[in-house]
């Protein structure tokens, strides 16, 4: 959405870690402190920002639900699009 990664907020609930087997770097976002985050008002955002933000979150970890009824409707042409193509890549 472009919305989140502006924001200090939401750039401290990133983490870097660097895997064993890998040994390289990786950022990864910490999904249920984003959500926590947003519950408590620590992350303002637009109605259409906050079900982007959910929906990714839903996607990237299978333990934190979404109610796609809910969100949709506050998302443009465009961003459903978006979502769209992110749950199609999502399930291969």
């Amino acid at each position: 959405h472009g919305h989140f990664l502006r924001q200090p907020a939401f750039r401290r609930l990133i983490a870097i870690e660097t895997p064993m087997f890998t040994g390289e770097p990786v950022t990864m976002i910490r999904w249920k402190a984003v959500i926590a985050a947003l519950e408590l008002g620590q992350l303002p955002c637009s109605p259409s920002e906050q079900a982007i933000v959910r929906i990714a979150a839903s996607l990237a970890s299978p333990d934190i639900p979404v109610r796609l009824g809910a969100v949709l409707g506050t998302l443009d042409a465009r961003n459903i699009a978006l979502v769209t193509t992110a749950v199609a890549a999502a399930n291969g």
